[in-house]
């Protein structure tokens, strides 16, 4: 795991499903997640709660391989809003 710092959040990319599924895109064409889940919380951030599916920028942060799988870390700023439902 990772601890971040300051204001920025660790978010594990939620895939979008993408058509019917009868058209294989290769994840080199696919776009960026815009979807998030906190999966780490930096000392300052006090607004996200681990677990908390958020939405971000479609290339906002710094993507980073963690036990084998891409997280990115992104500072909370660049979080423009909370799913709820």
């Amino acid at each position: 795991m990772i601890k971040p710092t300051g204001t920025n959040v660790v978010l594990e990319p939620i895939e979008e499903p993408i058509g019917d599924g009868t058209i294989h895109i290769p994840d080199g064409i696919r776009e960026a997640s815009n979807r998030g889940v906190v999966i780490a919380l930096g000392p300052k951030v006090t607004d996200l709660a681990v677990g908390d599916k958020v939405f971000i920028g479609r290339y906002e942060g710094k993507k980073i391989q963690l036990d084998g799988k891409e997280v990115r870390i992104v500072p909370v700023e660049t979080i423009m809003g909370i799913f709820t439902a």
